[in-house]
């Protein structure tokens, strides 16, 4: 679920990734309905693909990561439960979610 601050540090991260791939899956939580900003950092610049998903696995957002050492994107999502699947081989050493409007 999301921490309080909607932010994620390197540690918090840490336990949602596969080291033997460098894949990240993590829970979001349950997101209100609305519009959110992601912000990703990494430490050295990173490439790879980001897919968000809702309750039922359907992808709301997929994107390839260009190398840059922070990625920002917003994206719409209704009621329920989302997920994150990121595959990088770059380390993710923080993430922010919040609420946004357009």
């Amino acid at each position: 679920p999301i921490p309080a601050s909607g932010m994620w540090t390197a540690a918090d991260l840490k336990e949602w990734r596969n080291h033997d791939n460098g894949a990240y899956f993590i829970a979001l939580g349950h997101l209100a309905p609305g519009d959110y900003r992601l912000q990703l950092s990494f430490a050295p610049l990173a490439e790879g693909r980001l897919k968000i998903t809702d309750q039922h696995f359907e992808p709301l957002v997929e994107a390839f990561l260009s190398p840059e050492a922070r990625q920002e994107m917003t994206f719409t999502v209704m009621a329920g439960a989302h997920y994150l699947t990121l595959h990088s081989q770059t380390e993710l050493t923080g993430m922010t979610l919040r609420t946004t409007t357009r």
